[in-house]
């Protein structure tokens, strides 16, 4: 591998690290790069970063590092020399253009926000000018569940229920973008050029190759459903709708709204989804499950940036959904609503199909899809997922909010 040097003499950054663990760095980045780097500890700098500075920007050069690292860290934990690996360990590389004049602390700040820009972390949705109003929309439920202590504070998932916030032109161009046959009717059935039978209402680490499967969008179609450059002016729509939301629930703090980053869950994991239940599905097709928990998190630049924690954790990103039904007309002995399960008691919590409907929720929140009855014939109840990000302003120590106003207690919540 060709080590790209700067004009500066490279030398490692160090911040907030056993002892240890500093000379595991120094050991990782001597064994990839081949260099004896001088290391030099930043006391007053409040993060666990390892920062290679007078080093150019190389992913595969930080990935080789990393796994190299975990390897000494882990030995280093057998061994007994390292009681316990806290947090993990920002790798980065300070950007070239950082001057040599910058203090350490500033140029640790600098590989940090580097790192944040490069897998891009913080990337706020793409908006577009909208005339909708946050005062259109009319918050229908807004309940807490799942009550429990954590680090001394009293914490509950949340699940707000909005309508109006989509309004019927925007769900039918929505649900459009759901199909890429000319003629396709979506009433009769899921386009068979853009769906297929793959989606699994189950956690990733219970699914099998047997498993019982539904109708969600196949590979190709979410990719460009996803990826789609200009991005299709209903999802720009919609996400602006969804910021005047977050800016409404939020008006002391200017929360920014983003798509999950492939940076946290993994390339595998796409920040929108759709699936379309039938009443033909087997019943074990719909398992309760959780979407993501930022405590929960495989190791990852999310995680060298952020550590893990709990959803909701003050000043920290919530980790939220917003679930849309597009479905043209959903009557309500039709069934298929969206149970939402609080653990501690077992009670259950529904939210109904209505077309045009919000849901925002939790992402750690325990939930289900049921399956439409036998009187909704064949036809499919059609929803579209946002996984989403809530970040809260800079340096602040606020939750971001998805409703203002008190929520009703659902279960355990009121146990406090």
């Amino acid at each position: 591998m060709m080590i790209l040097l700067s004009a500066l003499t490279p030398r490692l950054l160090l911040s907030g690290l056993q002892l240890r663990e500093q000379h595991a760095v120094v050991a990782a980045v001597s064994s990839v790069t081949g260099l004896d780097l001088d290391a030099h500890t930043v006391c007053d700098f409040d993060h666990r970063v390892a920062a290679l500075d007078g080093l150019q920007h190389d992913r595969d050069l930080i990935d080789e590092i990393v796994a190299v690292l975990d390897g000494e860290l882990e030995e280093a934990f057998l061994d007994g020399s390292l009681e316990e690996s806290a947090a993990p360990i920002l790798v980065a590389t300070t950007p070239p253009d950082t001057s040599a004049a910058q203090t350490l602390s500033e140029k640790l700040l600098a590989a940090r926000e580097h790192h944040a820009d490069f897998w891009e972390l913080q990337r706020p949705v793409e908006r577009t000018a909208t005339t909708w109003k946050a005062s259109s929309a009319r918050n229908a439920m807004h309940a807490e569940l799942d009550g429990a202590h954590i680090d001394g504070r009293w914490d509950c998932s949340t699940v707000s229920v909005w309508d109006g916030v989509v309004d019927e032109e925007l769900r039918c161009a929505l649900l459009n973008l759901l199909g890429e046959s000319e003629g396709w009717e979506p009433e009769v059935g899921p386009d068979a050029a853009a769906w297929e039978r793959g989606f699994r209402d189950v956690l990733l680490d219970v699914e099998s190759e047997t498993a019982a499967t539904s109708w969600g969008l196949g590979p190709e179609a979410l990719e460009r459903l996803c990826t789609q450059s200009p991005t299709p002016a209903p999802l720009l729509e919609l996400q602006s709708r969804l910021q005047a939301l977050a800016d409404a629930s939020n008006p002391d703090a200017a929360c920014s709204l983003c798509r999950m980053p492939a940076a946290a869950l993994g390339d595998e994991i796409t920040p929108l989804a759709a699936n379309a239940p039938t009443a033909a599905e087997d019943p074990d097709t719909f398992q309760w499950h959780i979407d993501a928990d930022p405590n929960l998190l495989p190791p990852s630049p999310w995680t060298d940036y952020y550590g893990r924690y709990p959803n909701r954790e003050p000043g920290r990103p919530r980790f939220v959904t917003a679930l849309l039904y597009l479905s043209p007309e959903w009557q309500s002995e039709w069934g298929a609503p969206t149970r939402f399960l609080d653990l501690p008691t077992s009670e259950v919590l529904e939210v109904d199909a209505r077309p045009g409907r919000l849901v925002l929720m939790d992402q750690d929140i325990t939930h289900a899809v049921t399956a439409p009855t036998a009187l909704a014939g064949s036809r499919p109840r059609y929803s579209l997922v946002l996984k989403l990000v809530l970040h809260p302003p800079e340096g602040s120590t606020i939750t971001p909010r998805l409703a203002p106003g008190k929520a009703t207690r659902f279960g355990s919540a009121g146990d406090q």
